[in-house]
């Protein structure tokens, strides 16, 4: 199956640009995956377009693609990046999902917030707020190079936040930090990075058929939701050509699934702790990789898998070894 198959066209001048096709569409400046559309998902069917402001040192960008066309789950996105100096850029994103037949004009220009866009429709049919209801997530994050080589960056996301005691249902939230860089020791290139991420109870979950969800598989973060997960990594350049790399990782999931959402009128939880019995997974691993100028990409790899209450069984363990082999070819 293809993860990768569209036409685009760019301007010019690069001040805009449109993608339609199918393609694993992602934003935010996570290395391993990010929270509100990431790189680990699977690829979907749709339209994007892309504007820059040269003026504010901004880009646009509308995305509407299609989750399931037979039930007519649609999702749209939109994102404003901004640079306001040399090595900073702040990025706001919002994305909506819905159910129509086909792309709606107000979610498909992407110009108005989509909570106004289901108050539009809600005006224009009152009788059908129940099937134009949207779930709206809201994401913001900041990457900023602190110095040459040096990157730190933060991504928090709010699938529903609920600053009032009052309510009865639990906020549902993520956020990211991370830390890259690049450095020279004795004439040898080095690479490094760290990477933690933290998915409360219930995110991308709807109770009412919303959810953030392609294929079985969370649209964010791969983790998800009811987890937390620490990466490290490095990689040493013995050539132009050779390149060493390694990284290491411990994963905690709770007992929460993305077919498990709040329902409103259940018995309120914290949903920023684990729940139940926490699965524990810990890896490493260790490559080498071939990357010569002819656009030949070989990587092989090795590394052990520890878990701790395997399938949330406590005291159920396992261990085992794994290996990848990967060929890609770039002309």
């Amino acid at each position: 199956y293809s993860s990768d198959t569209y036409l685009g066209y760019t301007g010019a001048s690069g001040r805009w640009g449109v993608q339609f096709g199918r393609s694993r569409w992602h934003w935010g400046p996570g290395e391993e995956g990010s929270l509100l559309l990431s790189k680990t998902g699977v690829a979907l069917t749709g339209l994007a377009f892309h504007a820059r402001l040269e003026a504010l040192h901004a880009d646009a960008t509308t995305l509407s693609a299609t989750l399931r066309g037979v039930s007519g789950e649609q999702l749209a996105a939109h994102r404003l990046e901004w640079q306001p100096r040399d090595g900073l850029r702040v990025g706001i994103s919002e994305a909506a999902r819905y159910q129509s037949a086909a792309w709606q004009p107000l979610y498909l220009v992407g110009v108005i917030p989509y909570s106004l866009v289901q108050r539009f429709q809600a005006q224009d049919e009152p009788s059908a707020s129940a099937a134009t209801r949207n779930n709206v997530m809201m994401g913001g994050d900041v990457a900023w190079r602190v110095a040459p080589g040096t990157r730190i960056y933060g991504e928090l996301l709010a699938d529903d936040l609920h600053l009032l005691k009052s309510i009865d249902q639990p906020s549902k939230y993520a956020y990211q930090v991370g830390w890259d860089g690049v450095g020279m020791i004795r004439g040898t290139r080095i690479v490094w990075g760290g990477e933690y991420t933290r998915v409360t109870r219930f995110v991308y979950t709807s109770f009412y058929g919303r959810d953030y969800v392609a294929q079985g598989q969370p649209l964010g973060f791969p983790v998800a939701p009811d987890a937390a997960r620490v990466r490290v990594r490095a990689a040493c350049d013995l050539s132009p050509t050779w390149q060493l790399t390694s990284t290491a990782s411990r994963t905690q999931k709770g007992e929460n699934t993305l077919d498990q959402p709040f329902v409103p009128g259940s018995p309120i939880v914290d949903a920023s702790t684990l729940q139940g019995v926490v699965q524990e997974t810990r890896e490493c691993d260790a490559g080498i990789r071939w990357w010569p100028a002819g656009g030949v990409d070989v990587a092989a790899t090795a590394g052990y898998r520890w878990v701790n209450n395997a399938r949330h069984v406590a005291g159920a363990g396992t261990g085992d070894a794994y290996g990848t082999l990967a060929l890609r070819l770039v002309r």
